[in-house]
């Protein structure tokens, strides 16, 4: 039996007023497989799972979550990279690309997926998981924006994406033969994109702070109400 290589759950993690986000409330995994045993997990399967994968990567089959007790929610993200990489001699290249130039391009770009995300997670009715393929770069950007919300330091958030390199060979073992790592690629020149340094994400975090209002400002201009904001720190912290 399989188990998933990146879950985790985001509780404990400290705020700067002094509170700690609550376990068995939001979790973060790459995608889970048919037949995966259950993580050790507060409570599992969760009420809700975000599924952030491009079309592309699961082809519309039933998420292997899916049940009467979990809704699936699927917001596709980063659907051009996808593409990019079964066309690896195009101009913009994944070879090519930086992580942190990734990930606040994905902020630009995918604003109101992002904002959709954080409003399921705010209205769930019970743990919601979001994960994506690897767990790591949309998943990475969408938790970090949860956590940023409800006022996390930046260091927690920093330390927490960057638990998943650990987590990264046994997540490249899983990945291997599908969209993105068909079987025979090269990986060699894009190792870089399955890395998790914490420049990536101090640019997410960079981004938002340049808001005049930091990242509740920027989600409140994307189109998440104040309303909702508050209802997701309720959720997150008690």
């Amino acid at each position: 039996m399989t188990e998933l290589a990146n879950a985790r759950d985001v509780g404990g993690l400290p705020t700067a007023d002094g509170r700690t986000t609550r376990a068995g409330v939001l979790y973060r995994s790459d995608a889970p497989h048919e037949g995966d045993r259950g993580p050790d997990l507060p409570s599992w399967p969760p009420a809700l799972v975000i599924d952030l994968r491009a079309t592309a990567e699961h082809s519309g089959a039933a998420h292997p979550l899916a049940g009467p007790d979990t809704v699936v929610r699927r917001i596709p993200l980063l659907e051009a990279v996808v593409a990019e990489l079964n066309e690896p001699s195009t101009p913009a290249a994944p070879a090519d690309k930086d992580l942190a130039a990734v990930y606040v391009g994905m902020l630009k770009a995918s604003s109101a997926e992002f904002v959709e995300v954080l409003r399921l997670v705010a209205v769930a009715d019970g743990p919601a998981l979001v994960h994506c393929a690897a767990g790591k770069d949309r998943t990475g950007v969408a938790v970090a924006l949860a956590l940023s919300a409800v006022g996390v330091t930046r260091e927690a958030i920093v330390a927490d994406y960057v638990r998943t390199q650990a987590n990264m060979e046994r997540v490249i073992a899983r990945m291997t033969g599908g969209v993105l790592l068909p079987e025979g690629v090269d990986f060699e020149p894009i190792r870089h994109l399955f890395e998790a340094p914490a420049r990536a994400m101090e640019a997410v975090l960079d981004r938002l702070d340049a808001h005049p209002d930091g990242a509740r400002g920027w989600l409140d201009e994307h189109g998440l109400s104040p309303i909702t904001i508050t209802r997701l720190t309720t959720r997150l912290l008690g």
